[in-house]
C-alpha cells in the first residue's frame, strides 16, 4: 500500500449507505486520504477545503419519496464555479443527480438488484475507466435504476439489464 495523502482531496458525503466505509477504504488503499461528511456538513467543509472529488453515498431511499435525501445546499453550485472539479454519485447518488437533472429514475417496485452483476464501460477512454477491460464484475444493491440520463450527462456504463450505471 503506498503512502496515503495528507490533504484530503475526497469528500464522501454520506446519505445513508451500508458501503459509506467501504467506498473510504477503498480510496484509502489507492493511496488517497478522504473524509466522511454529513450533508449538513458537507456544504461549508467543501468551500474551506476545496476537495477535487465529492462522492454522493448510496441510501436506502428512493429518489421519488417525499422525504428521501436530497442534493446538499449550494453543491451544484460549487461544481459550476469550478469548487469542486468532479461530482460523482454512487447508486442512490447517481439517481439524485439525473433526478435533480431532468433524467429519468425509475422506481424498481421490489424488483431491485442485489448481488453480482455485469456492467459494460461505454467509454473506456474516461479518466474513471481508462486501462480497465470494458467489462466488470460488480456487486449492485439497489431498488431503483436510472433508465435515461439527463441532458448534458454522458452515459459511461451500462449493467446487464441495460440500466444506466455511470453517467
Amino acid at each position: 500500500m503506498s503512502a496515503v495523502k495528507q490533504d484530503p482531496r475526497i469528500a464522501i458525503v454520506e446519505q445513508g449507505s451500508q458501503y459509506t466505509l467501504k467506498i473510504e477504504q477503498s480510496y484509502r488503499e489507492l493511496g488517497y486520504r478522504s473524509v466522511i461528511l454529513e450533508k449538513k456538513r458537507a456544504e461549508r467543509w467543501i468551500k474551506t477545503h476545496k476537495p477535487r472529488l465529492v462522492v454522493l453515498s448510496g441510501s436506502r431511499s428512493s429518489v421519488h419519496e417525499a422525504n428521501a435525501p436530497q442534493i446538499p445546499n449550494g453543491l451544484l453550485e460549487l461544481v459550476k464555479d469550478g469548487t469542486v472539479h468532479t461530482l460523482f454519485g454512487i447508486c442512490y447518488g447517481q439517481q439524485q443527480l439525473m433526478h435533480a437533472h431532468g433524467g429519468e429514475v425509475v422506481a424498481a417496485n421490489g424488483n431491485g438488484e442485489y448481488g453480482p452483476a455485469t456492467i459494460e464501460i461505454t467509454d473506456p477512454e474516461h479518466f474513471l475507466f481508462r486501462g480497465l477491460p470494458t467489462k466488470q464484475n460488480v456487486w449492485t444493491s439497489y431498488g431503483d435504476y436510472s433508465r435515461e440520463a439527463a441532458p448534458g450527462f454522458k452515459v459511461l456504463a451500462v449493467n446487464d439489464r441495460g440500466h444506466v450505471a455511470a453517467t
